[in-house]
């Protein structure tokens, strides 16, 4: 597979990637070099380069982005189903971003979040994790219109293109970023959340 090439975007979607972001990514010299936890980082060594999975992989990797729901992939989800999904997922071929992450989520136990980690941790330099954090930083610099919680795969469809603006604008792979917009979230939001609700009391 190439290194490359990405998957093919709808024509009718146009990602907002504001300066704001391209900037504060670019001034950055603290979050982007905080490395994944131990946990994840053997994880991704596991799952590097992987052409499908099978129904212990999926589980683990659900157990490890979605703990609450990975019970269901161990107790519901079918082996011979599951190879096959993943497998055409993953493969090097013209689905969208959205169409991947909802073939994915049809597995039981799987949502989008967790879909979206079985794309990027198996094929970390094309594809980024979606989660609360990440669009919440997005949101932040208004590169995305709205909160959101219950992820669709219209939502990472959107998100995946504006990653795809940022790592040409920022030289970095949607696998970095994605750990970039999560860390400024966690430290830099979120702490700033909590100051201000300290000062309210």
């Amino acid at each position: 597979m190439s290194e490359t090439r990405r998957p093919r975007p709808p024509e009718d979607w146009r990602p907002t990637c504001p300066d704001g972001l391209v900037a504060a990514i670019k001034a950055d010299t603290c979050l982007k070099h905080i490395a994944p936890n131990e946990r994840l980082s053997c994880l991704l060594k596991k799952m590097a380069g992987k052409t499908h999975l099978d129904k212990a992989e999926v589980y683990e990797i659900a157990r490890v982005k979605s703990p609450r729901r990975a019970a269901r992939v161990d107790a519901l989800a079918d082996e011979c189903g599951m190879r096959t999904l993943t497998g055409v997922a993953l493969a090097d071929n013209d689905l969208t971003y959205g169409q991947r992450s909802a073939l994915l989520a049809s597995i039981p136990g799987v949502g989008i979040p967790t879909a979206s980690a079985i794309l990027t941790w198996c094929q970390p330099s094309r594809y980024a994790v979606i989660d609360f954090r990440v669009w919440e930083t997005l949101r932040h610099f208004d590169a995305v219109p709205s909160k959101r919680i219950a992820f669709t795969s219209f939502h990472y469809q959107g998100y995946s293109l504006v990653i795809n603006e940022l790592s040409a604008q920022t030289e970095m792979c949607p696998f970095d970023l994605d750990r970039w917009l999560w860390e400024f979230h966690r430290n830099k939001i979120q702490n700033s959340g909590q100051a201000e609700r300290g000062r309210a009391l």
